[in-house]
C-alpha cells in the first residue's frame, strides 16, 4: 500500500504543478515535513541558486531600464543650454533609433528586445515634451500622456513584454486621469465623446473604468487560454485594481451626493455612472466565476463593496455621534471578515478543482 501510495504521488508530482496545489496535496495526503520539503525540490518549486541569480539579473536587468532613460532624459535637461533647439532633437532622437535599431537586431531575444523598447517608449514621451516644452504649443499635460500612449502603441505592441504593456498602461492611466478627473468638464474633446453634454466628475470617471475593466477581462481571457505572453497574471492583477479605483471613486460622489448634506462639497453625480459601475461588477464576477481561477477580482469587488456600502450608511444617516462611528466600525468588521472567509473558501475549492497543468506552471 505504501508502496503504491508513493508511486501515485510521484506520478503526480511529476506534473506540471504549481505551489497552490501542491500546498492542497500535502494537506489532503497528510504528509509530513521532510515529505513536503522532497516534494518540493522533486517539483522544483524551491528557489535554487540559478534561480535566484536569474531573478536577481531580471531586477538589475529592469532597474538598468528606469535608469538608463531617466539619465537620457535629465542629461537634455541639466545641459538644456548647452545644446540648441536641433541638438536636443538630435541627442534624443539617435539614442531612440539606436534602441530600436538594437531591438530589430535581436527581435527573438527578451532579454534585449523587450528592455530596448521601453528605453524607446521612454524616450517617444521625451520627445513629446520637448517638443511642447520647444514651440510652446500649450497643449494640456494630458493631451502629452495620451499623444505618449496612442504613438508609442506600436512599440509596446512589439516587445511582446507584460512589463512593457504595464508601463505603457501606467501612461495612459495617468492621461486618463488627468483629462477626467482635472480637465474633462468642459473640455471640447470631451463635449465633442458625449455629444454636446457636459457631464458631471462620477460620469466621467466611468471612461477611465471601462477601459481598464474591459483591458482586464481581455488579458484574463488571453492568460486562461495561454494564448499571449503579454497576459501575466499580475498585470491582469494591476488592471483590475485601477479600474475599481475609478469606479470606488465614482460610486463615492454618486453615494455622497444623493444621501444628506454632509457631503455636499461632493458634486451631484449621475446615475448613470452608478448604472455602469454595477453593470461592471456584475461582468467581473460573472466571468471570474465561470474561469474559476484567480479570486483577486473578487476580491477587487468586494472591497470596492464595502467601501462604497460605508460610504453610502455614513451619508445617509445624519449626525455625528459615537453611535455612528460604532455602527460603521462594527459593519466594516463583519463585512470584511466575512468577505475573508468566503474568498478563502472559494480560493481553496478552485485550486482544488484546478487541473495539474494550469497556466502558472511551476514557480521559481
Amino acid at each position: 500500500l505504501l508502496a503504491g501510495r508513493a508511486n501515485r504521488i510521484s506520478i503526480i508530482l511529476s506534473t506540471n504543478m504549481n505551489r497552490d496545489q501542491l500546498d492542497h496535496l500535502a494537506t489532503r495526503l497528510d504528509l509530513s515535513r521532510d515529505a513536503v520539503e522532497e516534494s518540493l525540490r522533486f517539483t522544483g518549486l524551491t528557489p535554487s541558486l540559478s534561480g535566484w541569480r536569474l531573478f536577481i539579473d531580471a531586477i538589475l536587468r529592469w532597474v538598468g531600464v528606469a535608469t538608463l532613460s531617466a539619465g537620457a532624459i535629465f542629461f537634455i535637461a541639466a545641459n538644456w543650454r548647452d545644446f540648441g533647439l536641433a541638438g536636443r532633437f538630435v541627442l534624443l532622437q539617435t539614442a531612440f533609433i539606436i534602441c530600436i535599431g538594437v531591438a530589430m537586431w535581436r527581435p527573438s531575444a527578451c532579454l534585449i528586445a523587450a528592455p530596448s523598447l521601453a528605453v524607446a517608449f521612454v524616450l517617444a514621451g521625451g520627445m513629446l515634451a520637448l517638443f511642447g516644452q520647444s514651440y510652446q504649443t500649450g497643449a494640456d499635460l494630458y493631451e502629452l500622456f495620451i499623444s505618449w500612449a496612442g504613438l508609442a502603441l506600436v512599440l509596446v505592441a512589439g516587445s511582446r513584454s507584460p512589463i512593457v504593456w504595464a508601463l505603457w498602461w501606467t501612461v495612459l492611466n495617468v492621461g486618463l486621469s488627468l483629462f477626467c478627473g482635472l480637465h474633462g468638464q468642459g473640455e471640447p474633446a470631451w463635449r465633442l465623446v458625449s455629444l454636446g453634454i457636459n457631464p458631471e466628475l462620477a460620469t466621467l470617471l466611468i471612461l477611465p473604468f471601462t477601459v481598464n475593466l474591459f483591458g482586464a477581462l481581455l488579458l484574463q481571457h488571453l492568460h486562461a487560454r495561454q494564448s499571449s505572453p503579454v497576459a501575466a497574471q499580475w498585470l491582469v492583477r494591476l488592471m483590475f485594481a485601477a479600474a475599481f479605483v475609478y469606479g470606488v471613486w465614482a460610486g463615492v460622489l454618486v453615494i455622497s451626493g444623493h444621501f444628506g448634506e454632509r457631503y455636499n462639497a461632493a458634486p451631484k453625480a449621475s446615475g448613470v455612472a452608478f448604472l455602469c459601475l454595477l453593470v461592471g461588477i456584475v461582468l467581473t464576477v460573472v466571468l471570474t466565476v465561470l474561469r474559476r481561477r484567480d479570486v483577486f477580482p473578487l476580491m477587487v469587488v468586494s472591497g470596492s463593496a464595502i467601501i462604497l456600502s460605508t460610504v453610502g450608511i455614513g451619508s445617509s444617516l445624519h449626525g455625528g455621534d459615537s453611535g455612528l462611528f460604532f455602527l460603521i466600525a462594527t459593519w466594516i468588521i463583519i463585512s470584511t471578515a466575512a468577505a475573508s472567509i468566503g474568498l478563502m473558501a472559494l480560493h481553496r475549492t478552485w485550486q482544488a478543482d484546478a487541473p495539474p497543468d494550469v497556466s502558472e506552471g511551476p514557480r521559481e
